[in-house]
């Protein structure tokens, strides 16, 4: 069908808005600048540039199901929909109202009870407050229908938009993440609560319709009760005459969180592949299947690639592909990812990008991020998997320029972990989240070695608490460490929570015949959080000299700290994390004289808290090495002091506080994140005027002396309950 006059001015919209972006990058295909979700001229309508707020009326129920049948009508360019939500109260609640949401300018029609009774609702700032015939118990099920129609508003990227192909076929697309479904389907937009998901899609003859999971050949069993087909067609103008359309369905029958399900409706081609049994089917348009034949080429491979290292393809049964939408970016919905247009350049130009959307599958797809603080879960790893590729198919040197360009120190802000609040939604999709996040997967990786590495992904993916679930980075942490059976609360809080990175300044000496000193200072400036603490960090240096060239490991746990080494001979080079292995940035490299070694660190220092996270009764740790008081305060992250503990002067070494989780007054605190901040005040040494010296963690020179003025040490502490 041709689109209408109407049609042609609306899609302007689009096109304005893609035209904010910035240009896609010349050289190696980057998936973090593709997407571009971190970069706020993307976003498309006010409304979308604010982080919903939370209503806890929400948490006393949980969706099972959504049905949704909708009504692509290309004519008036608006939907006309019927879904059908299914849900059951949550542990310990008792449900009176279904509160969903669903932005206006979308109109509700009727809501109605499975019975087809009218059920009283109200829809006002974005929110569809329905109210229940009846009480609903935790081990009760209800389904509740919602008719509405509309023309969606753009939100977020995108959220439903009409469009035409360059073809000149109509199109209606979705890009619904991270809080756009709500835009035009009414649904609980929340990525913890996921649901099984079916889609009736009625489309103009001659188009098609794609969703996620697999096509059904014939319509599903009805669901509600039959009797609400009278409903729909008594309500929806184009279901009086279902002649011009044709119905397409569609089933996905393992949970996905809603800004998961899209919709993409236009004159396909489909590609057919498989890949031991998994259907591959690709829907383009007609003027591309030449250039999606060759782009798409290395899905087989990418999908035994992935299997191989994360474990089975998660939507088995199912389908994958991709389905063409006009966007300059992907988006990873399950089973069907949306690729646009720019994309598709008939050279395989963006082969790491469709790895990159594909691994979504499992990270991100199958263990969802619970929260929009905790994308890295998501695009980390996804980047990740590109890096892992690039190593399958090009080697390890491939690899290292691939985590080399992704180490952009200077752009980053914030911590990895988002601090939760802020209505940008840019933000919690910053470059940082995909290269970051990929970063602490590395590292781990060299850390443990690769049998471990891979077994904590799969562990990770298998979880039952998360599998087709959400999960958080604690979550992450608490897998890792029982597949491991080690304890890494000194690797991930400095890499999820700090924001600044090691920055190494080294000097080394040939010492004696067979022995190198190598001196590691960290230089970086002190995080505006945890303050001058050292990071903890495995370094390798390779030093080369007449007939050798080695690679040797050290452990960094201080500010400044010298190594003896044996070595083969007299060293001529040294080279630090040669093999980029280590989120770093190297400053000067030098050879030092023998007086030129510096001395190990003498500044207090912060210990791990036991355990890690911490929970009640757990220790606060950390060490001086002079006598001296200490001052002890923990507040909250609104800035209110909840303990304050003082000591007078004791010997140098170890010291703890035992927290049992409560505040001064002797209230239980909340699970959360806590600030802890600890003043050491050295003893005057004998002889030495009082105060006199170079105040924090004043380690770095050669012969460094221990503090004779206060050094405040700060940390983050996470309570668990």
């Amino acid at each position: 069908m041709r689109a209408c006059p109407l049609l042609a001015l609306l899609c302007l919209l689009p096109a304005l808005h893609g035209s904010a972006r910035a240009a896609l990058p010349t050289g190696e295909p980057d998936a973090a600048a593709i997407e571009g979700k971190g970069r706020s001229a993307t976003w498309a309508g006010g409304a979308a540039k604010r982080l919903p707020a939370a209503d806890p009326r929400q948490d006393a129920f949980d969706v099972l199901d959504y049905d949704n049948q909708i009504a692509v009508d290309f004519d008036a360019l608006k939907l006309w929909g019927w879904t059908a939500v299914t849900f059951r109260g949550a542990p310990g609640d008792t449900v009176t109202q279904l509160v969903l949401d669903f932005l206006e300018p979308m109109a509700v029609l009727a809501v109605r009870a499975a019975d087809t009774s009218s059920l009283p609702y109200v829809h006002a700032d974005g929110r569809l407050v329905i109210d229940l015939p009846r009480p609903l118990a935790e081990t009760d099920t209800a389904t509740v229908d919602i008719f509405f129609h509309g023309a969606p508003a753009p939100d977020g990227f995108l959220g439903f938009g009409f469009d035409t192909t360059p073809d000149g076929a109509p199109l209606a697309s979705t890009l619904s993440e991270p809080w756009s479904a709500r835009s035009w389907w009414p649904c609980r937009d929340d990525p913890r609560d996921k649901a099984t998901y079916t889609a009736r899609i009625f489309a103009p003859i001659g188009l098609t319709a794609v969703s996620n999971g697999a096509r059904l050949t014939e319509e599903p069993p009805r669901f509600p009760a039959a009797k609400n087909a009278r409903v729909w067609t008594e309500l929806v103008p184009a279901a009086k005459d279902a002649s011009p359309y044709q119905a397409f369905f569609w089933r996905e029958s393992l949970p996905i969180s809603t800004y998961h399900v899209s919709l993409a409706v236009s004159e396909y081609v489909e590609l057919h592949d498989e890949w031991r049994g998994l259907p591959i089917v690709h829907y383009v348009y007609p003027s591309q299947v030449a250039a999606a034949q060759v782009d798409f080429a290395a899905v087989p491979d990418m999908l035994a690639f992935c299997s191989e290292r994360f474990g089975p393809f998660p939507f088995a049964g199912q389908k994958f592909g991709m389905a063409s939408f006009n966007w300059d970016g992907a988006m990873e919905h399950p089973t069907a990812t949306s690729w646009g247009t720019v994309l598709m350049t008939g050279d395989a130009r963006y082969e790491t990008v469709v790895l990159h959307e594909l691994s979504h599958e499992w990270f991100g797809n199958q263990v969802t991020c619970a929260d929009w603080t905790q994308t890295w879960l998501n695009e980390g790893f996804a980047t990740y998997a590109e890096a892992l590729w690039a190593e399958y198919r090009k080697g390890a040197t491939t690899r290292k320029w691939f985590m080399v360009a992704r180490s952009v120190f200077e752009v980053w802000s914030g911590p990895l972990v988002r601090e939760p609040g802020n209505p940008d939604p840019a933000y919690y999709f910053e470059d940082m989240v995909y290269y970051k996040g990929a970063w602490v997967l590395h590292m781990l990786r060299r850390w443990l070695g690769d049998p471990l590495f891979y077994a904590c992904l799969q562990a990770w993916l298998e979880e039952p608490a998360v599998r087709f679930g959400s999960g958080t980075s604690d979550d992450f942490v608490r897998v890792c460490e029982r597949v491991t059976g080690q304890d890494l609360g000194w690797y991930f809080p400095q890499w999820l929570y700090w924001t600044v990175y090691p920055k190494l300044d080294v000097g080394w000496l040939n010492s004696a015949p067979g022995a190198l000193t190598v001196t590691v200072s960290q230089t970086q400036l002190p995080d505006p959080v945890y303050g001058d603490q050292a990071f903890n960090i495995p370094i390798e240096l390779r030093i080369a000299g007449v007939g050798f060239v080695d690679t040797v490991s050290v452990f960094m746990d201080r500010r400044v700290q010298t190594f003896t080494l044996p070595a083969p001979g007299a060293v001529t080079s040294l080279t630090v994390d040669p093999d980029r292995w280590l989120l770093q940035r190297t400053g000067t490299v030098k050879q030092a004289t023998p007086t030129g070694v510096a001395a190990p660190s003498t500044a207090p220092r912060l210990l791990p808290t036991s355990p890690n996270p911490l929970s009640a009764g757990g220790r606060i740790r950390w060490e001086t090495p002079v006598s001296g008081a200490d001052d002890l305060a923990i507040h909250d992250l609104r800035g209110r002091r909840l303990v304050a503990r003082r000591w007078a002067e004791r010997p140098a070494g170890p010291r703890e506080f035992a927290w049992n989780g409560c505040d001064d007054a002797g209230r239980r605190c909340p699970a959360g994140v806590y600030l802890v901040t600890i003043t050491c005040a050295p003893a005057p040494a004998a002889g030495s005027a009082n105060g006199a010296g170079a105040a924090g963690d004043a380690a770095g020179a050669a012969g460094a002396a221990a503090p004779t003025a206060p050094v405040r040490l700060r940390g983050r502490l996470t309570l668990t309950r």
